[in-house]
């Protein structure tokens, strides 16, 4: 497999540079999502270091400007090793960060988590910190739960899965919003299961 943190990005100006640099110039965001078909969601990891491509695989990248990516040349391929949802320690550990993982459920569907954190060096907009929500996933369900956070009071915007802030604000609001079709779906079938059963 492929560290992330070995790719090159250029520009169509004819700047190149590492991945680290691209993203400090706000080019693109760290984070590389692959598609788990098994349990029909998307994993990802927030840094390069963490990030590793497999062939053959698909992998899905926000960049925010043209440009091409550059892979060296493959020598020997091996399964990545672990690819989870995480955010690396590092993130949190110097003073004044913080980070709360917030989980939605609801019975028989997978749970999703989001996060809402703070940083020294975050903003309220997009930045490397924050993970955005990637495209649907292709399971087809009839039955879905969906949460994300919204920079603003409704559901405009782009969608983040991890949102950062500013550490120095005395005050910050999330703005969490949760969709599903699972309600109805649930009281019918709880109503279902209250019946008594029936005598002869």
């Amino acid at each position: 497999s492929l560290c992330m943190a070995d790719v090159r990005i250029s520009a169509p100006d004819g700047g190149d540079w590492t991945l680290d640099e691209a993203v400090s110039r706000k080019m693109l965001l760290p984070t590389v999502y692959a598609y788990d078909t098994a349990a029909g969601e998307y994993t990802w990891q927030l840094t390069p270091e963490e990030s590793f491509l497999d062939p053959y695989m698909g992998y899905w990248i926000l960049v925010r400007q043209d440009l091409t990516m550059m892979f060296p040349p493959p020598t020997t391929y091996t399964p990545a090793a672990v690819k989870t949802r995480t955010v690396a320690s590092s993130q949190t550990s110097e003073p004044g960060n913080w980070k709360v993982d917030l989980h939605v459920a609801a019975p028989g569907l997978n749970a999703t988590t989001q996060s809402i954190a703070a940083r020294t060096s975050g903003t309220r907009g997009l930045d490397e910190y924050d993970v955005p929500q990637p495209p649907a996933g292709l399971k087809d369900e009839a039955t879905y739960l969906r949460s994300a956070f919204y920079p603003g009071e409704s559901a405009l915007g782009m969608p983040y899965l991890v949102d950062t802030r500013d550490a120095s604000q005395t005050s910050q609001q999330w703005n969490l919003v949760v969709t599903t079709n699972a309600i109805n779906t649930l009281e019918s079938s709880k109503a279902v299961t209250r019946r008594p059963p029936r005598t002869a």
